[in-house]
């Protein structure tokens, strides 16, 4: 049930059907349970998870954090934490908790509850060498920001703005003073409320859809929150163009307010040269981007894709200054052989027409490569860079003897000994990185074309027993396999939260909703095979935690 995000009224109906199959194993004290009693069953699976989450943590060379805030349907202040291990040589991003932040969220209140949550778990802020947030300024400040206060007080952490985050606000800011593109946007969402709202002019669409033998593709609305709605907006419209100016133009025939109060406006703006040439434009960049977000989005993200998918979309958008993208260039075509049609449909034009789009694509491309260039500057992605040059065959060629890269990670994580005796994770001496470096980059050029991660992991397989070889180099590779580029996972945790606590079960306390989160994101699945039930979880252990609560029952 906690699994599956259900609610504890499901479990006799449940027991009694379980019941009713035949299990005489069940029993009638089985099926009616206090609510109090599955609460502390719900609480003793979620320690049980969370106990085994913190000993990875602990077996963890460092470890990063990744945080988050939000508020619930309660209007509860939440603060969401995942946490990022290594195990073995395997990098791991778990749920860890859903704290409540109480009265003003201020960056020493969010550093606070952080210190506070962290010294009853037993860990200390000198093992987390990553820190990953969004953009907000309370996160990201350049004087007191969480980022930077806990920066002053741990030199070593690393604080990064999640990139999905940036590259979400690289292209939201790139329409910024443009007003097609504002109109462009409240376009699209008139089109999708008009045809959403009115089963009538819904089912039309559908009847049209068939008729020009186009896939059944409804309208999409733009969500200010989901960072590809927007892509999606004009996936659809674009695809079913044709099929939606041919039921405005039929609407607008009828001449039945009740149908076509609207239609003649959204007839007359969808039908203008500016307005498909932007769609047009909007689809080939929104493709590019969405991908790369997606991308960015996946939990194992490191800085070597990153670095990469950076480069490549920086390329393709550069190369849309000057050459129409697929969609664009569809439509010029069409237009230019057409006389003045695109898909059979006449396209409103005007002597002014180009020159306006010109305008529009130069500055929307020129904003966007702009944005880029400073969410993504080679300064704050440094060291990341210099970690990418020592850790990363697929980076070679490069000069190794002259390479400053080697230098800046020492500058960067090589302490002296009386700082690095503070810390709980394995530092890097100077002297061991420079002696191991030699072995180092011979392997990387031994294993070029590898990625990365999987480069880190080889060092972790050399050993002499249980000793390892290059325990030194296996400090940066571990820092870089617990590296926090995106915070997607906590904006997925905050999903998870608000399926679980929704309207119906708004009263749900911070520990049960935590607890429940937890079941969700980290607990075992459940598999049938060959007729034998499969669940990889220690039940004996979570079963010893429940008869240590207050309050029990003898099942």
């Amino acid at each position: 049930m906690g699994k599956e995000e259900m609610p504890q009224s499901k479990f006799k109906p449940i027991m009694t059907l379980i019941k009713s199959l035949g299990n005489n194993a069940i029993k009638e004290k089985h099926i009616n349970l206090h609510h109090c009693t599955l609460t502390e069953i719900e609480s003793a699976l979620s320690e049980t998870i969370a106990s085994d989450i913190e000993n990875e943590i602990k077996r963890s060379p460092c470890i990063s954090l990744l945080i988050d805030e939000s508020t619930d349907i309660a209007v509860h202040h939440k603060m969401i934490l995942y946490v990022r291990t290594v195990n073995g040589s395997v990098p791991q991003t778990h749920f860890w908790a859903n704290l409540e932040l109480h009265g003003e969220c201020s960056a020493d209140a969010i550093v606070n509850v952080l210190k506070i949550f962290l010294e009853k778990r037993g860990v200390s802020f000198t093992k987390i060498l990553g820190l990953a947030t969004d953009g907000a300024a309370v996160m990201i400040g350049r004087h007191n920001g969480v980022g930077k206060k806990l920066q002053a007080r741990f030199p070593l952490m690393l604080h990064f703005h999640c990139i999905a985050h940036r590259m979400a606000l690289a292209i939201s800011q790139a329409s910024e003073g443009i007003s097609q593109l504002g109109n462009e946007q409240n376009l699209i969402g008139m089109l999708y409320s008009y045809f959403n709202s009115s089963t009538i002019r819904h089912e039309k669409l559908v009847k049209m859809q068939e008729v020009l033998e186009q896939s059944q593709i409804s309208l999409k609305e733009i969500h200010s929150v989901r960072w590809l709605s927007l892509g999606r907006a004009v996936d659809a419209l674009h695809d079913s163009f044709d099929a939606v100016i041919l039921v405005l133009t039929d609407l607008v025939a009828t001449k039945k307010r009740s149908l076509c109060d609207r239609a003649p406006g959204l007839l007359k703006g969808c039908s203008e040269y500016i307005f498909i040439a932007t769609l047009c434009l909007l689809r080939d960049v929104l493709e590019v981007i969405n991908r790369v977000s997606r991308v960015f989005q996946t939990e194992d993200i490191n800085f070597s894709v990153l670095l990469s998918e950076l480069r490549a979309v920086t390329l393709v958008l550069e190369t849309m200054r000057e050459a129409p993208g697929k969609y664009l260039a569809a439509f010029l075509s069409q237009m230019s052989a057409s006389g003045g049609y695109f898909r059979d449909i006449k396209i409103s034009y005007r002597s002014t027409s180009e020159a306006e789009f010109k305008n529009v694509k130069e500055k929307f491309l020129n904003n966007l490569l702009n944005n880029l260039s400073e969410r993504f500057s080679l300064t704050d992605l440094s060291i990341l860079c210099d970690l990418d040059q020592v850790l990363n065959p697929m980076s070679l060629p490069h000069n190794i003897s002259k390479d400053d890269s080697l230098n800046n990670v020492i500058q960067k994580f090589c302490v002296p000994e009386a700082i690095a005796s503070t810390y709980q994770c394995k530092l890097p001496s100077e002297e061991g990185l420079r002696k191991e470096w030699l072995e180092v980059s011979d392997l990387l050029k031994r294993y070029k074309g590898m990625k990365m991660t999987d480069f880190c992991q080889l060092l972790f397989s050399y050993k002499i027993g249980d000793v390892l070889i290059y325990p030194d180099f296996c400090a940066p590779a571990s820092v870089a396999l617990i590296l926090p580029l995106s915070t997607a996972c906590c904006e997925r945790g905050f999903s998870t939260q608000n399926r679980i606590k929704s309207s119906k079960r708004s009263r749900l306390g911070d520990k049960h909703l935590e607890a429940l989160s937890r079941i969700s994101e980290e607990g075992p699945s459940v598999s049938l095979t060959n007729d034998t039930v499969e669940c990889n979880f220690d039940f004996q252990a979570a079963v010893a935690l429940w008869k240590q609560k207050t309050r029990r029952s003898h099942l």
